[in-house]
């Protein structure tokens, strides 16, 4: 029988069908991770002013939220290669379609669309095949480590080729990527992959608390990440270091930001998921204080490369949470709904503590929002183990 006769009796923890899914789920969400060099080429190349381009970056995340929504109600009943083809094919014919658009309005259209049919849908089907492996943590670890070295290539190479060729330097990449992903399509199960009855906690087989729980950790913990991360720039600049320093120390942090990516499938595996997230979160909480006062370059460099570095190593955990506390295999797929949404609206609460208490007040929301999040990650967590 070939691979794909195999497929019928899809087994989640197949070594292809874990690196396919990390493969999709690194290509699923590129365009918010280049969103800065994407924000910039829409500026400069079609020349919309800032609220144009919020709206259009706010098109590519709510279209992604709404084929999250979508997928909760019939992830489990869908052909899930059919849907990965699709949202390939879909994603490379609007990406490519972008390069000729021009108008606002029509462009902003065209990017819903890309993100509702192609990326949205590819990013959900690798979630909800990587929520069910037995190593979720390792493999949401891979994820991470696979995006971040996407994002930071991407940051490298792709502004040198804008002026030349304007948002084509972007759109035609991720086409062609997603073509060359048709290779793993292959791998993909048809029906639905499940978790192991046995690993799922007995508190989660009937009850869906837990898993909307996590969902607000995870929207707590990027209401705080949004206020903060949204304004880092001018928190830097502010403490008098020269902006180009800064965005120098932002590069470099994200860069060092891998190691933690890397090793958070590790800690888990050897400590659990509660010690990491847990040590993740609280030197977060520390790197976010020690940016109340000014330490020169030096000083801000070494705190956001531990901002990084924690912020990656707690990512991999929420994951694996998930996939322990969603025992109807449903409310995985979303997750990037969540974040999303405490990305926007953590943004704009971001912008109105600034406009009336000072960059400092993202920063005391950050710890706050922080230090619930975690608080309620142990809560489910020691719920959830003791149920096993």
């Amino acid at each position: 029988m070939t691979a794909l006769e195999n497929s019928r009796d899809p087994d989640p923890n197949n070594n292809k069908t874990i690196y396919s899914a990390v493969v999709l789920a690194v290509i699923g969400p590129i365009f918010f991770l280049l969103q800065p060099i994407y924000a910039g080429a829409l500026a400069d190349t079609l020349g919309f002013n800032a609220q144009e381009i919020g709206w259009l970056i706010g098109a590519e995340i709510s279209g992604t939220a709404i084929a999250s929504v979508s997928a909760f109600f019939c992830i489990r009943r869908l052909n899930w290669r059919a849907v990965v083809l699709f949202g390939l094919a879909a994603q490379a014919i609007c990406n490519l379609a972008s390069c000729f658009v021009t108008g606002y309005l029509e462009l902003l259209m065209l990017r819903l669309v890309t993100a509702v049919l192609g990326m949205g849908p590819i990013y959900i089907v690798a979630v909800a095949m990587l929520s069910a492996t037995e190593r979720t943590g390792r493999n949401f670890s891979l994820v991470v480590f696979g995006q971040m070295t996407l994002a930071i290539a991407g940051m490298a190479i792709v502004p040198q080729f804008i002026p030349d060729y304007g948002l084509a330097a972007l759109f035609v990449p991720v086409a062609v990527i997603g073509i060359l992903a048709c290779g793993v399509a292959r791998y993909i199960p048809q029906q639905a992959a499940v978790r192991l009855e046995q690993s799922i906690p007995d508190y989660a087989r009937e009850n869906s608390a837990p898993a909307i729980g996590v969902l607000w950790i995870q929207g707590f913990w990027y209401l705080g990440i949004a206020g903060v991360w949204t304004f880092i720039e001018r928190i830097g600049v502010g403490q008098g270091i020269p902006a180009i320093d800064v965005s120098g120390a932002l590069a470099i942090g994200m860069a060092v930001g891998l190691a933690g990516a890397i090793s958070s499938g590790y800690l888990i595996e050897r400590f659990g998921r509660l010690l990491p997230f847990t040590v993740g979160m609280v030197f977060q909480v520390v790197a976010i204080a020690l940016l109340f006062e000014g330490r020169g370059y030096t000083g801000f460099l070494l705190v956001i490369c531990l901002y990084n570095v924690m912020w990656n190593i707690s990512i991999p955990p929420i994951f694996e949470l998930m996939a322990a506390a969603d025992g109807q295999g449903r409310f995985a797929v979303i997750l990037p709904t969540a974040q999303a949404v405490a990305l926007l609206v953590g943004a704009i609460m971001g912008g109105i503590l600034v406009h009336d208490y000072g960059l400092m007040a993202v920063l005391v929301s950050g710890i706050l929002f922080t230090t619930v999040a975690l608080l309620l990650f142990a809560g489910i967590s020691i719920r959830l183990d003791r149920s096993v």
